[in-house]
């Protein structure tokens, strides 16, 4: 099995009444050879909706794909929400490639924005 983590407005996806509070975690069956990719795709989320994303606690580049091993954990995050502080070193080393409009409005946006 693996589990996936919803954080941010894309846990109205799954749960249109779910709390940005609570933890919003989905439950896959693993199987051999099984992406990073095959992930969004039984999830029904594209890679437009997210902002960052982590394969075991590790940031992931999209483009890089990886296999999901049994037993994982995957956290996606809707799109705005990006990496602070942190962040700052990863974007320098190119693993957040983009960033959200200066217009964005976290705060009176609908799930289907």
């Amino acid at each position: 099995m693996i589990d996936v983590h919803i954080y941010g407005l894309l846990k109205k996806k799954f749960d249109p009444n779910a709390s940005l509070g609570e933890n919003t975690i989905i439950k896959l069956k693993h199987r051999n050879g099984l992406l990073l990719n095959d992930v969004f795709d039984e999830l029904e989320i594209s890679q437009e909706e997210c902002g960052d994303c982590f394969v075991n606690g590790k940031v992931v580049k999209f483009h890089e794909n990886p296999i999901i091993e049994d037993k994982s954990r995957v956290a996606i995050f809707s799109e705005g929400m990006y990496l602070l502080c942190g962040g700052q070193h990863l974007k320098g080393h190119g693993f957040i490639t983009r960033s959200a409009p200066k217009d964005y409005d976290y705060f009176h946006i609908s799930p289907g924005d």
